[in-house]
């Protein structure tokens, strides 16, 4: 059985780990360590490798707490030179198989493709305004529903956002729009599960999105939340 543990999934700090009962992949280093391994029961052994789609420090805030205590940090140059990933080169620890996908961001930032005997394949895309990627056989989809254009403008006509920052929104993390389009665009006939991340606490709406998306593809839709748990079964529902 594989469970998927979300540390956290917004601009404060990303985490989320991918646990069996014998080994743990960590997927962002942006919550503390100390959140991190009591989420796995303290266990820090069980985890194989932290993999980290960028640099920013809402994903990789802790990398060097994590490195000092043994663990495997991947991702691209800037995450870790000394174990740099290459986009469409696989990478495997454990019983982990990672693929890393060069998407759009304002700094390098890789999607991840991770299979596991236990959970099947699994799709993770944060950070980034579109995904151009066709993934066959997916069970699972981590995918960023950051904004909506609507509440984005509203919230600037208001005051509540400055201008300036609009077009670092809109050219760096996916609209919910975007997302539904990725969604449709691709093959979920053996997708058991979709997880909203990286929500924008002021431009984003939780129930909204989730109606959007589950109407569009008729799968069953979550948004991550501190706390939350889920058993990512392999077979289809």
């Amino acid at each position: 059985m594989m469970l998927l543990k979300v540390i956290g999934s917004d601009s404060h700090g990303n985490s989320y780990v991918l646990e069996t009962e014998s080994e743990a992949l960590l997927i962002e280093a942006g919550c503390s360590f100390l959140k991190i391994k009591e989420a796995i029961g303290y266990n820090v052994r069980k985890i194989c490798a932290c993999v980290i789609s960028h640099a920013h420090g809402d994903h990789a805030g802790y990398t060097e707490e994590i490195k000092k205590s043994g663990i495997p940090v991947l991702g691209n140059r800037q995450v870790n030179p000394t174990i740099e990933l290459i986009h469409g080169h696989g990478y495997k620890s454990g019983g982990f198989r990672i693929l890393p996908l060069s998407v759009e961001h304002d700094v390098p930032c890789f999607a991840y493709v991770v299979e596991h005997p236990e959970m099947g394949k699994l799709l993770f895309v944060t950070d980034t305004m579109d995904f151009n990627y066709r993934i066959s056989s997916l069970s699972h989809i981590l995918i960023e529903a950051n904004y909506s254009d609507e509440q984005l403008e509203r919230n600037i006509e208001s005051g509540l956002l400055p201008v300036s920052l609009r077009n670092r929104i809109v050219l760096s993390h996916m609209e919910i729009g975007t997302t539904v389009d990725v969604l449709n665009s691709m093959d979920l006939s053996q997708v058991t599960d979709i997880v909203l991340i990286h929500l924008s606490s002021g431009n984003g709406d939780a129930a909204n999105f989730i109606a959007k998306v589950q109407g569009a593809t008729g799968k069953p839709v979550t948004v991550a939340v501190p706390g939350l748990m889920m058993n990512l079964n392999k077979e289809p529902y």
